[in-house]
């Protein structure tokens, strides 16, 4: 058999689907480079983000108390980064842990370090106690819901038995 022949089979054998399939494969093929490059500019979008991050942090997902405040100040920073995630905050003088969840990640946060959320971590900061926090989005964590990331994160962290959480999570 020659070339042509082997073409000629192909062609032979796909084109009733062709013929079948014609009227919604150009929309389809329309669909799947118009989503093709959302995402390209979607993870364009992510890489400026990161690298406006990253300036303001050498260890962007994990910081100190003191330098997340001062940044959060900023109302650029909070537009930008305020998104669902978990967060750890280490109280590395106690060496204890506390792992919550949030929608705007940033605000739910710096609740805890001016009175509005967990009393002993506040008290601790008053007492200029070290904190170190440390931002996981739920987006690309491979988990489906903030409760299943923060439940994971409280068991891996050991911050209900040995930390300030006062339940193993949200049901």
């Amino acid at each position: 058999m020659d070339t042509n022949n082997h073409s000629s089979i192909l062609y032979s054998f796909f084109e009733p689907f062709y013929r079948l399939f014609r009227p919604v494969f150009l929309p389809l093929a329309v669909i799947l480079i118009a989503t093709a490059i959302l995402n390209m500019h979607e993870a364009w979008l992510y890489a400026v983000a990161w690298k406006k991050l990253h300036k303001l942090f050498p260890n962007p997902w994990r910081v100190s108390a003191k330098k997340f405040l001062d940044a959060k100040a900023s109302r650029k920073f909070k537009a930008a980064y305020n998104f669902p995630g978990v967060y750890i905050i280490k109280n590395k003088t106690r060496r204890m842990g506390y792992v919550g969840q949030g929608v705007k990640i940033l605000d739910r946060v710096s609740s805890h370090f001016s009175g509005n959320g967990n009393k002993e971590i506040y008290d601790d900061f008053k007492k200029r106690h070290r904190f170190v926090i440390k931002l996981i989005s739920l987006e690309g964590s491979g988990y489906k819901s903030l409760n299943e990331l923060e439940r994971y994160n409280i068991a891996k962290y050991n911050s209900y038995v040995k930390g300030y959480n006062k339940t193993r999570g949200n049901a």
